[in-house]
């Protein structure tokens, strides 16, 4: 894991890890494939510019400073990723709903 990441690529590789994803599960989240993933975590590749709102707030902080991925509503559509009931998660909805409620 980066310990001072410098680029994209190494904050989505650190977040990621600290959250003990699979890239597979990234992919899902961003709706792309696991190379995909993989090319950004090695500097292959950038993100298209569409990528970033969903990015950022994987990588950010929600509301009363905790993440959208330890938010209980993500766990459970994340649960759902993975299970193949659902396709992938776009968490810049979850975040302006998270922001126009009081306590999540």
């Amino acid at each position: 894991m980066p310990l001072n990441p410098s680029t994209l690529g190494e904050h989505i590789r650190k977040r990621r890890m600290e959250l003990q994803l699979f890239q597979k599960d990234v992919a899902a989240i961003f709706n792309v494939s696991e190379d995909c993933i993989t090319y950004w975590e090695n500097n292959i590749s950038e993100p298209q510019i569409q990528y970033y709102p969903p990015i950022f707030g994987f990588l950010g902080d929600g509301v009363s400073g905790k993440t959208v991925m330890e938010h209980p509503e993500t766990k459970r559509m994340l649960k759902d990723v993975r299970s193949g009931e659902i396709n992938g998660l776009v968490f810049s909805k979850l975040s302006r709903l998270a922001r126009s409620t009081k306590e999540l």
